[in-house]
């Protein structure tokens, strides 16, 4: 096994999954990504998960109570959910994602790479992401160039 992002084998057992409790969290010993077996995390693609049926409802309320017309998702789980929801709803938003993968989206999703040509947007979501950040300054200094508006969420 080895690190999804950096492809590193030097792996540290962190303790059992919350939900799934079958199953290891790991941290990579070089980049210090934080995961679950990725052939467990691979095989859940497609199915919506409790908490992410919580927070979408929660964060596309409160974005249906603002006037945003563009958002970008940092971080996204792999069915991008939150962001399905919101379009089914508010089909007029543009919505993006990025991650540090890109993988197949719907056509209404696109990626955004965070880099100056991208255009800005009214909201950035990270909602679980920043405790996966070891530079958070300068997480916060990119992102801040690209939005007015920031919804983060950490998990304590």
């Amino acid at each position: 096994m080895y690190c999804p992002v950096c492809k590193c084998s030097d792996l540290i057992e962190v303790g059992p999954h919350k939900y799934w409790a079958d199953e290891m969290i790991y941290c990579c010993g070089d980049c210090t990504h934080s995961f679950i077996n990725p052939e467990h995390y691979f095989s859940m693609l497609g199915q919506e998960y409790k908490t992410n049926k919580f927070r979408a409802k929660l964060y596309v309320d409160l974005i249906q109570s603002l006037n945003i017309k563009s958002i970008v998702e940092i971080g996204p789980s792999r069915d991008l959910y939150l962001l399905q929801k919101l379009h089914k709803i508010k089909q007029n938003i543009t919505e993006y994602f990025y991650d540090l993968t890109t993988w197949e989206s719907p056509p209404y999703i696109n990626y955004h790479s965070l880099k100056e040509e991208d255009p800005s947007v009214d909201l950035i979501l990270a909602l679980h992401v920043i405790e996966h950040i070891s530079d958070l300054y300068n997480f916060l200094s990119v992102v801040k160039k690209f939005a007015t508006h920031f919804i983060i969420e950490t998990p304590n």
